[in-house]
């Protein structure tokens, strides 16, 4: 005993325990309580990560009208998690893993909700993945509109050049919604553009954005008699 733990001689002051004998030195029982709690500790651990991988899993298929447990519990997790930083991250991976090109729109749509609430920059290249996808496009602008990082306006930019149709509006409303200076520039480009519905919302957009570039790009359309104008003047 002394030569296994004899590191540990240092928490008994008196060198001996209560009844050994003089002289030998031997493991208090605060010390083996430690040990004991790490033994169990360890397999405990285990089973919660295995647990959360099978509850991921179920949560990944989920459809509308299955059972929405595991979505409940990763919501509990979440409210329980406040204050816990490294708790906080472990989930936000488990909602990017539902972002995964192999899991249902709702599991995508469920993560996308909460990612909006409890996002992070740790999320942007999944969120900027579904942004490709007519489907996703939507749920993804919903995140990336609330997470409060300056390169989620980054993402957005960057998907708009790719994007067409409705998917194009969605991205012009949300960048319209985050109000960044850096938006100006593509957005008054876009207010040229053919299409009515995309010309409309990059105007719309500017008009959100309180910056001194955003009112000069909009005094710019008015005296080009940009149709689209007409259009900001009944929205304010």
């Amino acid at each position: 005993m002394h030569q296994e733990f004899g590191h540990l001689s240092g928490l008994c002051p008196s060198g001996h325990s209560n009844g050994g004998r003089r002289g030998e030195t031997t493991l208090p029982v605060a010390a083996l309580l430690v040990y004991t709690a790490i033994a169990l500790l360890v397999p405990i651990r285990l089973l919660a990560a295995s647990d959360l991988d099978a509850r991921i899993e179920r949560a990944a298929k989920y459809e509308s009208g299955a059972s929405a447990e595991p979505l409940r519990q990763i919501e509990q997790q979440l409210r329980e998690s406040g204050g816990d930083s490294v708790r906080r991250a472990e989930l936000e991976a488990t909602l990017i893993r539902m972002l995964a090109a192999d899991t249902t729109f709702e599991s995508k749509r469920f993560a996308c909700t909460h990612l909006a609430v409890h996002g992070s920059e740790a999320s942007l290249p999944a969120l900027a993945a579904l942004l490709n996808q007519d489907e996703t496009v939507g749920i993804a602008c919903f995140a990336l509109c609330r997470i409060h990082s300056a390169r989620a306006g980054d993402v957005l930019r960057k998907a708009l050049p790719a994007s067409k149709g409705v998917a194009r509006v969605q991205l012009i409303l949300t960048l319209g919604h985050r109000a960044e200076a850096e938006s100006v520039k593509p957005l008054a480009e876009l207010a040229h553009e053919a299409d009515a519905a995309v010309a409309n919302a990059a105007v719309r957009a500017l008009g959100s954005i309180d910056a001194t570039a955003a009112r000069e790009a909009v005094s710019a359309l008015r005296r080009e008699a940009n149709p689209a104008v007409a259009l900001l003047r009944k929205h304010c």
